[in-house]
């Protein structure tokens, strides 16, 4: 099995509709590698059997790349990555459940220092699987489930910022959001130096939706 990090094909843009992968031009690349705040990042390509199957994201230090994120953590990535995004499908094995038609929200704020940055990714959208005997008869029920799934959720992205911090690489553009309209607090190699050790705290939220279905789900199992 051979790998590629790849700029966008025609290919991407069939599936960049699902949300479901990295998507990247020259034009785009390039704007990174010299943006100060940002690292570039490709999609991962394995070429197995003649065929060429996305497997997750090539992390970039300026144009050299250092490291990937593996496909079950992409769906993570792209939650940290993007804005807003639509995720078809968010696998959660070690729950045993499959979120669907996730449609997810990020917001960054740091603190007034810049020693500490808070993430927060809502997400809004249904289960498709469910353990079998998993019971939401009751709006507490409900609760704890739905909590039980954010701290899933909420450790799957902290291992993300984990690899890309031990890795020295900010694909997420955190430090632009330090820039303010007349202030810069940090050089590219103050932020490159900064970013590795910065304190960082995640907060991930979920709302279901359609939860009458989750019962049944759960009887045909």
């Amino acid at each position: 099995m051979v790998f590629y990090p790849c700029a966008v094909t025609v290919m991407e843009k069939h599936y960049e509709k699902q949300g479901q992968l990295t998507t990247s031009n020259v034009h785009e690349f390039l704007a990174r590698v010299y943006n100060p705040y940002a690292d570039p990042v490709l999609p991962y390509y394995a070429v197995a059997n003649n065929e060429l199957r996305y497997s997750g994201t090539a992390l970039f230090r300026g144009d050299k790349m250092v490291g990937t994120v593996s496909l079950p953590d992409d769906v993570f990535f792209q939650m940290l990555h993007e804005k807003r995004g639509v995720q078809k499908t968010v696998p959660l094995p070690a729950a045993d459940v499959v979120l669907g038609s996730i449609k997810t929200e990020r917001q960054i704020r740091f603190t007034d220092s810049f020693r500490r940055v808070y993430v927060d990714v809502m997400l809004k959208g249904r289960v498709e699987e469910v353990p079998a005997g998993q019971k939401t008869d009751s709006p507490l029920e409900l609760q704890e489930f739905e909590r039980s799934l954010e701290r899933r959720i909420q450790e799957k992205l902290e291992k993300v910022i984990d690899r890309t911090q031990s890795l020295c690489v900010d694909p997420f553009g955190l430090g632009m959001h330090t820039v303010g309209w007349k202030e810069r607090p940090f050089t590219r190699e103050q932020w490159n130096q900064r970013w590795p050790d910065m304190d960082v705290t995640i907060h991930a939220s979920l709302k279901l939706e359609h939860t009458g279905m989750l019962d049944s789900h759960a009887d045909r199992r």
